[in-house]
């Protein structure tokens, strides 16, 4: 620009400096004269340009090519997750208590010990009851006598109806309270609900077992059916569903495994404002109630989009945007591209639009870049 500018002046003193001395006659055939004086004045100009050019080392200056790093987009699969800390419990950690209370009067099982459905873990005192049972076998015993008597007469026609069917009935009626009485002698046994592991015992011989009791006197596990269970926040509600996938890690024991969503409470806690989540885990041998379990829940995913670094996104009052690369003719330069971000997940962002594959994204070296700026990669 500086060597036409000198040009079209050199040009244009000649041009007043001829043009005061020429007459109106010849006008025309100056002017040309002076366009052929000034083609060859600008001819000389570039040559001598160039030989001083040579001599000194030093060339045109052409615009600088700023480096940048550049990445070629692709569609790919994109999930984000959501990441909760949690513990490890048990579907069936179970408290047991007798079913009426009573004085133990042994403890037939050890912490640690394998128990099936229905095994006895403990007795209670039922002296009391063996003896009311003792006095109804009694009774019974008498009432059969009599309805015997009865009957043989009854059959001989001896007798009135009334007094066979009297001693019928009150046989009848003790073998019924027997056979209640039997079912209750039941109580006095405190079994084992479920099939596990016998994880706590609270009590001792002599000592009184109460129904309900804050201390249960046994706590049995089965290991086999272990659960995390979480709290997540009322925003995410409608975002979880049963049956979602979900990464669990149990730093305790350095291992992830892969579970899936198995309820979603319906009411939310008003003092964390929370719902509670739980997954069901597989069976491992190391795995203990109250673990700490780091759990990341996929709450959204798309089979294809566009994801970009997200350190890459800038903002302006026009929007999101980031820089591409584009070529023009044998160069490339940077073009400002506004986006709409979508889902971040850790360092990366999804674009919903904007972007589409093939794009050069710069991502190094974008932050002092303007719209038709030369790049290099």
């Amino acid at each position: 620009m500086k060597h036409f500018s000198f040009t079209a002046t050199i040009a244009l003193a000649l041009l007043l400096l001829f043009g005061c001395q020429a007459t109106t006659g010849d006008k025309a055939a100056e002017l040309k004269k002076l366009k052929e004086q000034q083609t060859k004045l600008a001819e000389q100009i570039q040559t001598l340009e160039q030989e001083v050019g040579t001599q000194t080392g030093s060339t045109l200056q052409t615009p600088k090519e700023t480096a940048v790093e550049v990445m070629e987009l692709r569609a790919t699969p994109f999930t984000h997750y959501l990441e909760v800390q949690g513990k490890v419990d048990c579907s069936d950690n179970i408290a047991v208590s007798p079913k009426q209370p009573g004085i133990v009067t042994q403890v037939l099982v050890v912490r640690g010990q394998k128990v099936n459905k229905g095994d006895v873990l403990a007795t209670l005192d039922d002296a009391v009851f063996q003896q009311s049972l003792q006095e109804l076998q009694t009774n019974i015993s008498f009432a059969k006598t009599i309805y015997d008597k009865q009957k043989a007469l009854w059959d001989q026609k001896i007798g009135t109806e009334v007094q066979f069917l009297t001693a019928k009935n009150n046989l009848q009626t003790l073998e019924y309270k027997m056979a209640t009485l039997q079912k209750q002698a039941d109580l006095y046994n405190v079994r084992a609900p479920i099939t596990g592991t016998v994880e706590e015992v609270n009590v001792k011989v002599g000592e009184g077992a109460m129904v309900g009791s804050p201390v249960p006197p046994f706590r049995i596990v089965n290991a086999s059916n272990m659960k995390v269970v979480v709290d997540i926040a009322e925003t995410y509600v409608g975002k979880v569903r049963v049956g979602d996938e979900a990464e669990v890690l149990l730093p305790d024991l350095g291992k992830t495994v892969t579970c899936k969503v198995k309820t979603i409470g319906n009411i939310i806690n008003n003092a964390g404002r929370t719902f509670p989540v739980e997954l069901k885990l597989p069976a491992m041998p190391d795995l203990r109630t109250n673990m700490i379990a780091m759990v990341k829940i996929k709450d959204y995913a798309v089979a294809s989009t566009i994801v970009v670094p997200i350190n890459t996104i800038q903002n302006s009052e026009e929007g999101s945007y980031v820089y591409v690369v584009e070529k023009t003719g044998d160069k490339y330069t940077a073009k400002k591209q506004l986006v709409t971000p979508g889902t971040a997940n850790g360092d990366f962002m999804e674009i919903k639009n904007g972007l589409q594959s093939g794009n050069l994204l710069i991502t190094t070296g974008f932050q002092d870049l303007n719209t038709g700026q030369l790049v290099k990669f």
